[in-house]
């Protein structure tokens, strides 16, 4: 093992993504340690270069890094099936490990990688982090002020989120995913003494594909709850200890820990209670955000604690923070949990598929001649609809995915293709196709997820469909690609000017615009016969949810931007699957641009009336827009004095709502026999 100059453990990153870049800052916190090497067989290497800085050695086999820099440490952060398949490679090649969670998918994987560490003298550490928090410190120091552990409650519900490359990640996948967090910090305070001569038991589990998990664990006369949710909100993170001699609740999100010591028998007791905990809550979450707020490098809370403890395990200073026993504990607990999860997933799955086979026998059968429709994003908000509308209208679906969507979220009757798109790809899956709907487009992340999953996209698709001869497309695009107009008053039409190459509007703005510049150079190259929709803001009618530019939520008050009486210009996702149906349906040419928005465009005030229709709790405080426009004001006197340059940021845009001539649009609805009002039916 090569031995750093100064003494300070060499340490390398297995895995590229966003959580190995908080595995670099907290490492670079560490004073044992320092950061030496990443490796990624997806990344590319210069992308790495951009992402952790040139004074590293990067490699695209980690086991090729391994060999040649021969760490102290090495850090698995890749997807969780690969996690002990590494983990092994780097013990055999004398590196101590980091695994991050969850550590093992088994027990008896988990403890293979713990025994072949202890065969060679090595050291494992699993992502135990939150108890490494300040609130997970503190917790432990007050366990003994409580008497004796009656009951404990572990709670923690989150969103649902996607992966890289945007290809969804299922509920299932994402619960087994999360579940170790609130099962470590319920196993920590259940059996805090590290007692051996009594075991955890499942002794019940109530699990929801949906994304729910209910479990009660016990450890001698103690008895745990664990509440994890996908659905459930606000999202929170808390452990509630029940004792002999009061308890404690540990907010790891915001508050941090409240106490309520004493048997709280009097009257006195029992009415001071909630001040007591209202002032504990009120000084913690101050001063946690004024800790966050100005902490110099921002990492996740407690990573660089248990790191340097880790580290520090590994010179020989002190203990391993995570024994052996909490991992092999934690993973065989998740194991009983995520096998209810399956179970339950194939049973859903299995009646998911059968109710989607009699209702594809149900069908209509499509006719020798209809055409054959291959749509881009298919299993995407907009694109779902789409492909749904097309098959009720008799054509033959194809939808190309990155994951084939489960059989609970397919569509009767589309056919569903392994694909990605932005990689390589057979020109093959366009056999048959007749025409292209292309909806395929990035909607949030920076720089790099836009020119991936919408320029890149729409790169390789253009040119799969050339070298198949598939000539026909419609393409979604967006509003948001054209120039601000000079004035307020000027109504944008489908001839007005694209803002290409105009970095400052953000990377979707930029990246739609170029899409529709890639499609105009091929139509042109190519003779491609093409129809770019621009879809205002989308919505769906049938299931609300207010865009961004009507206001935002502020837990249960919405602030809305402008009058009430303005006109918000957006897109019922059931307005644009209908134009679709209808050009795809068309013998005729089709137009080349078409603004499809909502006529007559809805007000402020109506959509904030279908918001409340879902949520009647909502408070709804109207801004005025000019109170924006003073703060850009501000702003770029500020920027123009302190930098001397115009701030990369302006708020009332992101709330505007500009003019569009209508009549193109109003002359199509017209033909399709549809009602100038939309609602959504």
């Amino acid at each position: 093992m090569i031995k750093s100059s100064d003494g300070t453990l060499r340490v390398v990153l297995i895995g590229g993504g966003k959580m190995a870049q908080q595995h670099a800052i907290a490492i670079s916190l560490c004073r044992n340690a320092r950061l030496v090497a990443v490796a990624d067989p997806v990344v590319p290497v210069s992308e790495l270069a951009e992402k952790f800085g040139q004074d590293l050695e990067f490699f695209s086999d980690p086991v090729v890094m391994l060999e040649r820099i021969q760490p102290d440490v090495a850090h698995i952060v890749t997807p969780p099936r690969t996690h002990v398949e590494l983990a092994l490679h780097a013990i055999r090649l004398g590196a101590n490990v980091y695994v991050e969670k969850p550590f093992a998918l088994t027990a008896a994987d988990a403890q293979l990688v713990i025994r072949a560490a202890e065969e060679r003298g090595l050291k494992v550490c699993a992502a135990h982090q939150l108890l490494f928090q300040d609130v997970g410190y503190r917790v432990r120091e007050s366990l003994r002020l409580i008497g004796d552990v009656v009951h404990v409650e572990s709670y923690f519900s989150f969103r649902q989120v996607r992966t890289a490359g945007k290809a969804r990640i299922s509920t299932v996948d994402q619960l087994i995913d999360i579940l170790p967090h609130p099962v470590y910090l319920l196993l920590s305070v259940m059996n805090p003494d590290g007692d051996t001569t009594n075991s955890f038991r499942l002794e019940s589990a109530h699990v929801s594909v949906m994304g729910d998990i209910r479990a009660v664990i016990s450890f001698g006369e103690r008895i745990g709850v664990l509440v994890v949710s996908l659905r459930g909100r606000p999202i929170e993170s808390y452990l509630r200890i029940v004792g002999t001699n009061g308890s404690l609740l540990a907010d790891f999100v915001i508050s941090g820990l409240t106490s309520h010591l004493g048997p709280g028998h009097s009257a006195i007791s029992v009415v001071l209670q909630p001040f007591s905990h209202a002032i504990q809550k009120t000084v913690h979450t101050i001063a946690n955000v004024f800790r966050t707020l100005f902490k110099k490098h921002k990492s996740y809370p407690g990573l660089v604690e248990l790191l340097e403890e880790f580290y520090s395990g590994v010179s020989g200073d002190r203990g391993i923070p995570v024994t052996s026993s909490d991992i092999l504990q934690t993973v065989s607990l998740c194991e009983s949990i995520t096998e209810a999860l399956r179970e339950q997933e194939a049973q859903v799955e299995l009646s998911a598929r059968q109710s989607l086979e009699r209702t594809e026998r149900e069908l209509k059968k499509l006719a020798k001649d209809s055409k054959s429709v291959l749509v881009t994003g298919g299993t995407g908000f907009l694109g779902r609809v789409i492909s749904q509308r097309l098959r009720v209208a008799g054509f033959r679906v194809v939808v190309p995915a990155r994951r084939l969507p489960s059989y609970s979220e397919r569509v009767a009757g589309v056919e569903y293709l392994h694909c990605d798109l932005s990689g390589e790809f057979s020109p093959a899956i366009f056999g048959g196709i007749d025409l292209v709907v292309h909806c395929a487009a990035e909607t949030s992340g920076g720089t790099k997820e836009h020119e991936l999953n919408t320029i890149q996209v729409t790169r390789n698709l253009l040119d799969a469909m050339s070298l198949a001869g598939v000539s026909r497309l419609i393409e979604i695009g967006s509003l948001a690609v054209l120039k601000p107009p000079r004035s307020p008053r000027e109504n944008l039409s489908e001839t007005s000017p694209v803002d290409l190459n105009n970095a400052s509007r953000g990377p979707y703005v930029f990246a739609k615009a170029l899409q529709e510049d890639l499609v105009n150079e091929h139509m042109a190259i190519q003779k491609m016969q093409v129809c770019t929709l621009r879809v205002g803001p989308l919505v769906d009618y049938k299931n609300f949810v207010p865009p961004g530019r009507l206001g935002r939520e502020l837990g249960p008050i919405y602030l809305a931007v402008g009058r009430k009486s303005s006109e918000l210009n957006v897109c019922d996702v059931h307005t644009a699957a209908d134009v679709v149906v209808h050009l795809v349906s068309c013998p005729n040419e089709f137009p080349r641009v078409i603004h499809v928005i909502e006529s007559p465009a809805p007000t402020r005030v109506d959509l904030i009336q279908r918001s409340r229709a879902t949520r009647p709790d909502l408070k709804v405080v109207w801004v005025p827009g000019f109170l924006f426009q003073a703060l850009d004001l501000v702003l770029l006197f500020a920027s123009k004095i302190s930098f001397g340059r115009v701030p990369s940021f302006q708020f009332y845009p992101a709330f505007a709502s500009l003019k569009y001539d209508r009549r193109a649009f109003d002359k199509m609805r017209s033909e399709m026999s549809l009602p100038r009002a939309a609602d959504g039916s």
